[in-house]
C-alpha cells in the first residue's frame, strides 16, 4: 500500500505536496506598483508598520489587487500580500499570523505563516482570547420579553397562547414553548 507523499522507486525521500498559492501580480511592474502602494498607505509606529488604508472589521488591512475595472480586481489581505512580496507566499489553509498581535501591522518581520489552529493557539497562549458572552433572555438585543413577563406567562392559565402572543408581541408557538418549559429555560420561579 502506498502512502500519500511517498515516492516509489530509487528515491527514499518523501515528495513534498504541491501547495496552491495565490498570485497577486503577473509582471514585475505590477509587483513594484503593489509594493509602492503598500509603502504609501503605511506609517511607522514603534516597531510596527501600520496599514492606514481600508480594513476589515478585525482591523486587518485590505487592498485591491488588479485593475481595469471591477471584473478584474479583487480584495486581498495586506499581510498575505506583504508575505508574498517578501518571497514567502502562503498556501491554501495558511494564515498570516502576527508576532506583535496588531492586526493592522504589515511589517514583514512581524508576520509568520501558520494554520488557523496555530493562530488560535498563539492567541490563547498570549492571553488575548476573549470568547463572546452567550446572551440569554432580556440581555439579548432582540429579546421582546423579560424574565418577569416569562414568569407571568407561565402562571397565566386562563388566556390562550394566541391572546398572550398578541399582548407580548411574540408568536403563539413561543408562548406554548415557554409554558412547556422549552423556552427561556434559564428562568426558574414559576416554571411548569
Amino acid at each position: 500500500m502506498l502512502l500519500p507523499g511517498i515516492c516509489v522507486g530509487s528515491l527514499a525521500e518523501p515528495v513534498m505536496p504541491i501547495v496552491k498559492t495565490r498570485t497577486y501580480w503577473k509582471t514585475d511592474a505590477e509587483r513594484a506598483r503593489i509594493a509602492e502602494r503598500i509603502g504609501q498607505l503605511t506609517v511607522r509606529a514603534g516597531e510596527c508598520l501600520i496599514w492606514t488604508g481600508a480594513k476589515d472589521r478585525r482591523g486587518t488591512g485590505l487592498m485591491q489587487i488588479g485593475g481595469g475595472g471591477a471584473a478584474t480586481w479583487r480584495l486581498a489581505r495586506v499581510p498575505r500580500v506583504v508575505m508574498a512580496l517578501a518571497g514567502r507566499p502562503l498556501g491554501e489553509g495558511m494564515c498570516a499570523c502576527h508576532r506583535c498581535d496588531n492586526p493592522s501591522c504589515c511589517e514583514e518581520t512581524h508576520l509568520f505563516a501558520g494554520t488557523y489552529t496555530d493562530n488560535m493557539r498563539d492567541c490563547i497562549a498570549k492571553g488575548r482570547f476573549q470568547p463572546l458572552p452567550v446572551l440569554h433572555g432580556s440581555s439579548h438585543h432582540r429579546s421582546k420579553l423579560t424574565e418577569e413577563s416569562v414568569r407571568a406567562i407561565r402562571q397565566e392559565r386562563i388566556l390562550s397562547a394566541s391572546t398572550l402572543a398578541t399582548t407580548y408581541g411574540v408568536s403563539a408557538g413561543r408562548i406554548r414553548a415557554i409554558r412547556r418549559g422549552k423556552g427561556w429555560v434559564h428562568v426558574s420561579d414559576g416554571a411548569v
